[in-house]
């Protein structure tokens, strides 16, 4: 081999020696430029949230706040039951809600096979409660309970309770809506840990991509939190091996 080629050689190894420095050089740097994760946690018993602590701490504050986010919000959402041999069952359902009394939740479910099983529409002027069936073609009636509107802490005994308690407005919807659209207590109050996954778009709006481990030995429950307002924008929650439960907000606007 004549020295002009072990030269090429030689030179050839050196160029490439000098790439994979400076790609791992790269790697390296990028690594240690990464923010570091934290647990932070909602409370003594509540979740924890694995993320840069600044992300965390903003993570829980919009969720603590998230009813004090907006005034008035329309939208839909498809809820999809994965039964596993026994097919797929859909729920459809639109909203408009203003806080702190009125709204109105269109809640219609298939059957696996297409065929619809319920159609139903709920409505509150703020006094009254109207509940339309308009598969069976009824129509109820009824006051607003007195404690939807009671404010304040927790109490037993005198002594406040320590609690998230859900929001009572919500508590009155069609579920699984009220859940999701204030969600303080679902994302705080069952321990656990949730971990800090990325940024995602769902329904055209910016979300925070969780997964919340609420028993190390579980799946996570996968969660998209709407950054501005902490109202739940998408959930997949396993229901066993081979079943899942998903709800995903299609459309939310934000007044």
């Amino acid at each position: 081999m004549s020295k002009l080629t072990l030269f090429t050689i030689e030179k050839k190894q050196l160029l490439i020696s000098i790439i994979v420095g400076l790609v791992l050089a790269g790697i390296w740097a990028g690594w240690f430029r990464q923010p570091s994760t934290s647990v932070v946690s909602a409370g003594d018993g509540l979740v924890a949230v694995r993320a840069p602590q600044s992300l965390a701490e903003a993570f829980l504050k919009t969720v603590r706040d998230s009813e004090n986010t907006w005034q008035e919000i329309t939208g839909s959402a498809v809820i999809t039951y994965d039964l596993g041999s026994e097919g797929v069952q859909i729920v459809k359902q639109t909203f408009a809600i203003r806080q702190p009394w009125q709204g109105n939740v269109s809640t219609q479910q298939f059957y696996a096979d297409g065929n619809l099983m319920a159609d139903i529409v709920w409505e509150t002027d703020g006094k009254t409660i109207t509940i339309t069936d308009n598969a069976n073609k009824t129509t109820e009636r009824q006051e607003l309970p007195a404690g939807v509107f009671e404010t304040g802490p927790v109490l037993a005994d005198g002594q406040e309770l320590n609690l998230i308690m859900p929001n009572r407005f919500g508590m009155m919807m069609t579920p699984p809506l009220g859940d999701y659209l204030f969600p303080t207590p679902l994302l705080l109050s069952r321990g656990g840990v949730m971990q800090y996954v990325g940024e995602a778009r769902i329904a055209e709006r910016s979300a925070y991509q969780m997964e919340w481990y609420i028993h190390p030995e579980d799946q996570p429950v996968q969660f998209w939190v709407d950054m501005e307002t902490g109202i739940i924008l998408k959930m997949i929650r396993p229901d066993g091996e081979k079943q899942s439960t998903t709800i995903e907000l299609t459309r939310l606007e934000v007044k």
